[in-house]
């Protein structure tokens, strides 16, 4: 991931993971496993987090889908 993004861009930016996926330099889910792992150690409840999830993933496939 480094040597992709040359360390200018966010590498848990949707556009950068979107872009990573296409080429084939990360795999599917590996997003969501991240995301999931952020929110499992935030201090929010389950209820907020589980919307919060919901909203970052379906952003996340309607900017993967538009492209």
């Amino acid at each position: 991931m480094r040597a992709f993004l040359q360390g200018r861009d966010d590498p848990l930016c949707p556009a950068c993971t979107m872009l990573a996926q296409k080429q084939g330099v990360l795999k599917d889910g590996v997003y969501e496993n991240i995301v999931d792992s952020l929110l499992a150690n935030s201090r929010l409840d389950s209820k907020f987090a589980s919307i919060i999830r919901h909203r970052i993933i379906e952003n996340f496939d309607a900017l993967r889908n538009g492209m």
